[in-house]
């Protein structure tokens, strides 16, 4: 079919040998897919030759599936089939097998090959068994309850219909069943397994060899220090004086102290490695999360792992997280070998000390949530509020070798310091200020060039350019009607195309986003000669505006009272303004398109409408201000080594946004600051 199909489509004798080596390829591919598995049992072939058996490996491969079991009922697994009395029940459940004594019910579950720990499945051995099992009758954790030692009286809790098969026509009864099973690593009690470079070590003292004792190991390559838990000093019997010493992680930063532990050695489990051990910290904030401990049963379902599963120990109830090693002892984070798999599966790395294995390791990655926080924020280390909880596996120790006595940690909660009142800057503030260092130049001219600051990410913008033709056909009847404001507004476009901050706009490319300014005009009640026209960047078009989409930037004006107390200082009094402030600061070249506006064209009202693009930052723009100010103490910066200090203190520290007031001892000297300035 292949052949004849190729032969069809490209009208040739013969297909060539490469398309039938992508045949055989593909049906390799298919043949050998565990999860299509077709012709397991075939033994020969149509001319009688004997074709090699599958081989049956000792693996299970375990999948979280939904599936509706079809099979006749000879075929179905009989785990939920009692032994005893060979009907459906659960053996937890079956009255007759417990009033057998302990002895014959052990031999009957040897018999039939019946798991001694959950007493349920004839798949697996107890030591194996990963199920969670309960005692019914004294709630024990230890044994099931078809092994709990009754003494010839059983709990009337359990249901009649469950006793030793007096109701067995119910259990014969076919059904159709619908099972939901997880995977045998996370189970379906348990929310997910994620590994860690977790393992048994063992630790003695150099003075003291034969005091050896058993714990877990953190080797955690983002710590600069080894931390030990009180619990490690108390078994050492270390009471050696706490220092202080400041500890840093993902949750923050906190002052505490700890004893030293010195002379440690660790040994592998094997006995093959020894290493000296650093200067231990005592820390009582090392993770002790067991569910990240590797374990056999996660190298068992990955194929790439199965080679080391025997390296991996069962996990020791009798054994504690004790110990986090970091980079001060970097012969333990050597890596020996390694196993990886393909992407986002778990790998496995040999230490010397030991083989461990690291990532997410729940098949599906499909996990139950333990617990459910509902409106709980957290602050990350940057600032940010987020949902997520901060890592707590990241360690950074600083120590503080200063007089514990002197270093009262309590009384510098009190301590006042002079940013106290100021308010902290927000994530859009940093964002702000991130773009602002990285892209506020100077250009060849020597004007200071500034982005449009949008937000990261920031919604599309629509195109707007109807809303804006009718805003500017308004604005034509208006000044039309009203020739005084006509001639003013006029005058004031003249100023912005004969500084050139508006130029012709080019034709838009396909596709290029874009976006149009509303124009209007504004007086101001003590300058009835005067218009001043603004850009309406508020101007919404589909539920957006160009505000909307742009950082607004940090608050940078200066408190206006103190600028007035200064103000009145000394004796002789300057003020100052800065003529169309805004205009003064360019737009980024790929930025003009997003400050388009309509209006008649060579500034003659009786010519028409025609798109035009401004080159500066502009009144009506909420990130103007921010911008200004900023680009403004910039300039005073630069200009410092060439006019002085003075300078930059007057315009850093005396403008209230355009407006400048100071004051000075004397006239001469006021009029060499203002000359400079």
């Amino acid at each position: 079919m292949r052949a004849s199909r190729y032969k069809s489509q490209h009208d040739v004798a013969f297909p060539p040998f490469k398309e039938f080596t992508s045949f055989i390829r593909e049906m390799s591919r298919i043949k050998n897919d565990p999860g299509l598995d077709l012709e397991s049992n075939v033994t020969s072939s149509a001319k009688g030759t004997l074709l090699r058996s599958v081989p049956q490996f000792n693996t299970k491969i375990n999948v979280r599936k939904t599936a509706v079991d079809q099979k006749p009922e000879s075929s179905r697994e009989e785990k939920n089939v009692c032994i005893l009395h060979k009907t459906k029940h659960l053996l937890n459940e079956c009255r007759g097998f417990r009033m057998k004594s302990i002895e014959e019910r052990k031999k009957l579950l040897k018999e039939n090959n019946v798991c001694y720990k959950c007493c349920e499945s004839t798949t697996h051995i107890s030591r194996n068994c990963n199920a969670k099992i309960s005692c019914k009758e004294c709630g024990s954790k230890q044994h099931a309850t078809a092994l709990h030692i009754t003494g010839g009286k059983l709990s009337k809790d359990i249901p009649q219909a469950a006793h030793g098969g007096e109701h067995a026509e119910m259990a014969e009864t076919k059904t159709t069943s619908i099972n939901s099973s997880c995977t045998e690593i996370c189970k379906d009690y348990y929310g997910g397994k994620s590994c860690a470079k977790i393992l048994p070590v063992k630790v003695f003292h150099k003075d003291s060899p034969d005091k050896v004792v058993r714990m877990y190991a953190i080797i955690d390559d983002q710590s600069n220090r080894s931390l030990a838990s009180p619990d490690f000093f108390n078994l050492f019997n270390v009471w050696d004086k706490p220092v202080n010493y400041t500890l840093s992680t993902c949750s923050g930063r906190v002052v505490t102290s700890g004893r030293r532990g010195r002379s440690f050695v660790i040994e592998s489990i094997q006995g093959d490695t020894r290493l000296d051990l650093p200067t231990l910290i005592e820390c009582d904030h090392i993770p002790n999360n067991r569910d990240e401990i590797p374990t056999p049963e996660v190298a068992m379902h990955y194929p790439h792992l199965m080679d080391i599963r025997d390296n991996i120990p069962p996990i020791d109830d009798n054994c504690q997280i004790l110990l986090l090693i970091g980079r001060d002892l970097i012969e333990a984070h050597h890596v020996i070998d390694q196993r990886f798999g393909s992407q986002r599966a778990p790998y496995a790395q040999q230490l010397k000390l030991g083989w461990v294995i690291i990532g997410e390791t729940c098949i599906n990655k499909q996990h139950i949530p333990i617990e459910l926080n509902i409106k709980l924020t957290n602050i990350l280390p940057n600032g940010q509020p987020s949902m997520f909880e901060p890592c707590i596996n990241n360690f950074d120790i600083k120590e503080n070798y200063s007089d514990p006595i002197k270093q009262d940690t309590h009384s510098s909660i009190f301590e006042k310091t002079k940013n106290d009142d100021k308010p902290a800057m927000s994530y859009e503030d940093k964002m702000f200020l991130k773009q602002m260092d990285n892209e506020f130049v100077r250009d060849a001219s020597g004007s200071w060039v500034a982005p449009l600051p949008f937000r990261v990410p920031r919604q599309s913008l629509p195109n707007n350019r109807q809303q804006a033709l009718q805003r500017a056909m308004l604005l034509d009847a208006s000044l039309r009607r009203n020739p005084v404001k006509q001639e003013h507004f006029l005058t004031f476009m003249s100023k912005i195309f004969d500084n050139n901050h508006a130029e012709l706009a080019p034709p838009l490319k396909d596709h290029e986003e874009c976006w149009y300014l509303p124009l209007f005009g504004v007086y101001h009640p003590k300058k009835p000669d005067q218009i001043r026209g603004v850009f309406d960047s508020s101007a919404k078009c589909h539920g957006v505006s160009l505000n909307s989409v742009l950082l607004t930037g940090l608050n940078l004006t200066i408190d206006l009272l103190g600028v007035l107390i200064r103000f009145r200082k000394e004796m002789v009094a300057v003020t100052a303004d800065i003529q169309h402030m805004f205009h003064c600061f360019l737009v980024r070249e790929d930025h003009p398109n997003y400050l388009r506006f309509l209006w008649h064209k060579d500034n003659d009202i009786d010519n028409d409408l025609v798109e035009y693009r401004l080159r500066v930052h502009v009144f009506g723009n909420s990130t103007s201000p921010a911008v200004a100010t900023l680009g403004l103490r910039k300039t005073a910066q630069a200009s410092g080594r060439d006019f002085g200090n003075r300078v930059t203190q007057f315009v850093s520290r005396n403008f209230y946004v355009d407006d400048g007031l100071t004051s000075c001892g004397t006239k001469e000297e006021a009029i060499n600051l203002i000359k400079d300035t």
